[in-house]
């Protein structure tokens, strides 16, 4: 495949991983090296549309920490915004993408913003978001109950910068959900492990991560950054094991969020 345009669709994308000179790597990587070479904020730096990703980025920093409590149509569209133009900078826009079904048609991955807590919770720490892989689902929250003062379950809104930053982190997790070969022996040792936050998987977030810090600038985004457990090196202590109780899966086109076991998530520890 030429390096000189965006992959445009899942089709073609899948091409190109059963091509007949596969790279002499394992598939994963490929996925990494395919974001590496031809994502249009490697490829093209200069392009009108990176312009665009930084510009909201800086409107969404001024605006998103100014709205009322009550109000949430903007910060869900805001979030709903941010998706597309990280898909387009990085995934090649297939996530965002629309596919015809039996149902009618769907984007690919379609994003969820909540304006309450997730269900998820453990001590000292709180989930940000999820990927559901049943129903090809990106869950981003935009408040959390402070686990520091569980007497009175005092309801905060998480940093303004954090939905921003997880919409990275799970888009990633989407992308090799859908894209990665399960069946490869290497599968589990570069992505599933650390549920789901394997080697390939970091490296990954860090290549986008770092992208958008460089582009905006931003030493909040930074700190998001770090406050990642699969984000950089001294970053938050590693993910608590998984629940006792391994749960029901969650049931296919449902439009509620991921029962409070769901294994596929982000947090981010608070103390």
């Amino acid at each position: 495949m030429s390096g000189s345009r965006d992959v445009q669709s899942f089709q073609e994308i899948r091409d190109i991983i059963s091509s007949t000179n596969p790279p002499r790597a394992p598939e994963a990587r490929f996925l990494l090296t395919l974001i590496q070479t031809v994502a249009l904020a490697f490829r093209t730096p200069d392009s009108p549309r990176l312009t665009e990703l930084v510009e909201f980025f800086h409107h969404y920093e001024n605006v998103a920490g100014n709205y009322p409590e009550n109000e949430t149509d903007m910060p869900i569209q805001l979030v709903n915004q941010w998706f597309s133009l990280i898909d387009k900078c990085f995934f090649f826009g297939v996530l965002t993408s629309t596919l015809d079904t039996q149902q009618g048609p769907r984007q690919v991955v379609e994003l969820h913003v909540e304006n309450n807590p997730s269900c998820f919770k453990r001590p000292n720490w709180h989930a940000n978001g999820c990927y559901d892989t049943v129903n090809r689902r990106l869950w981003i929250w935009l408040k959390v109950v402070d686990p520091l003062d569980d007497n009175t379950a005092k309801i905060a809104r998480l940093p303004i910068l954090r939905p921003l930053y997880t919409v990275i982190h799970e888009s990633i997790h989407a992308y090799l959900d859908l894209f990665a070969d399960k069946n490869h022996p290497l599968y589990f040792e570069e992505v599933g492990k650390d549920r789901g936050h394997g080697p390939v998987f970091k490296e990954i977030l860090h290549l986008v991560s770092e992208k958008v810090e460089v582009l905006t600038r931003s030493t909040m985004f930074a700190g998001e950054r770090y406050m990642d457990p699969s984000g950089p090196p001294g970053s938050a202590a590693p993910r608590p094991p998984p629940a006792n109780n391994s749960g029901t899966p969650h049931p296919a086109n449902s439009d509620s969020p991921p029962s409070c076991n769901y294994d596929c998530i982000y947090h981010t520890h608070i103390v």
